[in-house]
């Protein structure tokens, strides 16, 4: 899945080296094809080599610079600007497409990021078929998405000259979270956290459409989404919990756990956790537990339970499945007091 799309500039985006003509122009075609790619929700950045001040003076004049967050225009190497981007935006590099019609670039990144996916950018058919490959979800999450990012940019930016311990900062953000029944109206975003987590995902199970529908009709599941906001506004609908509560013995039981990387250090999964147990205390369940299925992505979500004082209770070695559980009757997970739950 194609989540950022980092773009060279000289004989990729435009035609012509803007160091040595400032009368590059832009490829036939490369506006169109870039707002096809906001469309789907897909960010887009740059790494170019070279003075930032003319680049974006030129990015403007094409009134394209809106299309891009974080551009990383420099004399440094190409591989520093992708990390910076890929940890900015918290996504690795199996979801980023670079675009460069330089074969030592291209090289030099597929030797850092071996799972990056690197084209030369002649093709525009052959970037399209990439592009339409990903799924559009229809949410309007998906449509927002971009905005987000750069909301994001303005939080960033506010951390940074911020005076006050982290604590501090957090509490300043005014962070609410408001945790609703998930309702069919809901399924395309759903599946969209399904689909795209990985980071902060328990188990990486991608439930079909079919059985997401299923579980918003069951009365032995609860499905639930969390939509979050602060001072510099939405993040929309980034959180999901599915609980089963079929079992015969005395547990609520988390069947799926997710938050949006955009969240990550924000406290939104310890919330949702300590929303759970609200509810299976409010049930009388005297334990709650959470399934979890290790991969090389969901580290994070390991941490989320032991600080929680979450402990294993089983592993099946045929599916690598671990339960996490924790003994309601002496124990509770805590909301972060930077949060505001509704």
């Amino acid at each position: 899945m194609i989540k950022c799309v980092v773009w060279d500039l000289d004989n990729t985006l435009w035609q012509g080296i803007i160091s040595e003509e400032l009368s590059v122009e832009l490829r036939p075609g490369i506006k169109d094809f870039l707002q096809l790619i906001n469309d789907k929700g897909i960010i887009q950045s740059i790494a170019s080599r070279n003075d930032r001040e003319p680049v974006m003076e030129k990015l403007k004049q094409f009134s394209v610079d809106d299309y891009f967050i974080l551009p990383q225009i420099s004399w440094d190497n190409k591989a520093v600007s992708i990390k910076k981007i890929m940890n900015r935006f918290k996504i690795k590099s199996n979801n980023v497409l670079f675009i460069d019609d330089n074969q030592f670039e291209r090289d030099q990144i597929k030797a850092h990021f071996p799972e990056i996916m690197i084209e030369d950018g002649s093709d525009l058919s052959k970037l399209l078929i990439l592009i339409e490959q990903n799924d559009n979800y229809g949410s309007e999450e998906a449509s927002e998405r971009i905005q987000y990012y750069k909301t994001e940019e303005l939080r960033l930016s506010d951390k940074e000259h911020f005076h006050g311990t982290e604590l501090d900062f957090m509490i300043s953000c005014r962070i609410k979270v408001e945790i609703l029944h998930a309702t069919i109206e809901d399924l395309d975003r759903v599946k969209e956290l399904i689909d795209r987590t990985n980071q902060m995902n328990a188990t990486g199970i991608r439930f079909t459409r079919e059985e997401i529908v299923e579980m918003i009709n069951s009365t032995d599941n609860e499905v639930y989404i969390s939509i979050v906001n602060d001072k510099y506004g939405s993040y929309g609908r980034s959180g999901l919990l599915i609980i089963d509560k079929s079992s015969q013995r005395r547990e609520y039981e988390i069947v799926q756990l997710i938050v949006s990387c955009r969240l990550m250090g924000k406290g939104i999964a310890q919330a949702l956790l300590h929303y759970a147990c609200q509810k299976a205390r409010e049930g009388h369940y005297s334990e709650l537990s959470c399934r979890f299925i290790r991969n090389q992505y969901n580290r994070q979500m390991i941490l989320l339970f032991t600080s929680n004082n979450l402990v294993t209770r089983n592993y099946d070695k045929n599916t690598f499945l671990f339960n996490y559980s924790l003994n309601l009757l002496q124990s509770t997970v805590n909301l972060p007091e930077w949060i505001t739950l509704n």
